[in-house]
């Protein structure tokens, strides 16, 4: 009997105390789409035999040009190479850059390679522009 006493007083005093609950407004929540893109999409990777570096480029619609540069050493030496992708020409386009140097038929693949970092360079379609570095272990 004390047990039902004191939890209707308890009861009672809650109810008394209580604040009163306000309404809140309706919460209306806006459909905006993630996917919105603002730049070209890059993908850099390895070949599986390390020779080559695979740079893909994709919505190069977004951008007015693109450029890239390579830059490692080799046995000590600084080598490199450079280019660009015309966005005008497809949306999408790859690169296959090779670790060595190349003379009419022959190919010779550099050894000891260290220090390998890719610089891609977007000017795009708002006047903006993005420079994406990658170290690269090879």
């Amino acid at each position: 009997m004390r047990k039902c006493i004191l939890i209707l007083l308890l009861s009672l005093l809650f109810l008394i105390t209580a604040t009163p609950a306000h309404a809140l407004k309706k919460r209306v929540y806006k459909t905006t789409s993630t996917a919105t893109m603002t730049a070209p999409t890059v993908s850099v990777k390895l070949s599986p035999n390390h020779q080559n570096l695979i740079i893909s480029f994709s919505n190069l619609n977004l951008a007015q040009s693109v450029s890239y540069e390579l830059t490692y050493l080799a046995n000590n030496i600084e080598q490199g190479v450079y280019g660009s992708v015309d966005p005008k020409k497809s949306n999408s386009d790859s690169r296959n850059l090779y670790f060595g140097t190349c003379s009419k038929n022959a190919c010779t693949l550099h050894k000891n390679i260290t220090n390998t970092s890719l610089t891609i360079t977007l000017k795009l379609k708002n006047n903006k522009s993005q420079i994406r570095r990658y170290k690269i272990k090879v």
